[in-house]
């Protein structure tokens, strides 16, 4: 309860009737190499489509205060 953390996050949406991670997994981890090395707040928007693909700042948080 001493820190907070700045988080973020990517969600990839999927058809629910789909099997097959595989290809969400890999678009996941290009996201993630990308990140690190430009870093979020720079692609957020380019990621985020507010259908299929959200990239969010969820803020600051302690333990027990995470955002729903």
């Amino acid at each position: 309860m001493q820190y907070e953390v700045n988080a973020s996050h990517v969600l990839i949406r999927m058809d629910e009737n789909s099997l097959d991670t595989l290809d969400v997994y890999n678009k996941l981890m290009a996201i993630k190499s990308r990140i690190a090395n430009e870093g979020f707040k720079k692609i957020k928007e380019e990621l985020h489509d507010g259908k299929t693909v959200f990239a969010e700042d969820l803020g600051y948080f302690s333990v027990f205060r995470m955002v729903y």
